[in-house]
């Protein structure tokens, strides 16, 4: 028997509902994708997507240390 806690499904649900309207509204921003035609450099742009989400966590990282450093 395992000690590790079952995700919480509800949530992980959720996150994919966030990704596929997100997946919706660049389709209707930028059209569908077409595999046939897309000369996108995807594997870049997801390197360049990731990166900016370190930054952002990192970015948040900080706000929260500042906040604790603030507290009384």
């Amino acid at each position: 028997m395992s000690n590790e806690k079952e995700p919480d499904w509800e949530q992980v649900f959720k996150i994919f509902i966030e990704a596929t309207a997100k997946m919706r509204r660049g389709s209707l921003k930028y059209g569908e994708y077409d595999p046939a035609t897309c000369t996108r450099d995807l594997l870049t742009e997801a390197q360049d997507e990731i990166l900016d989400a370190i930054n952002y966590l990192a970015m948040h990282y900080l706000k929260l240390e500042e906040m604790r450093n603030r507290a009384p």
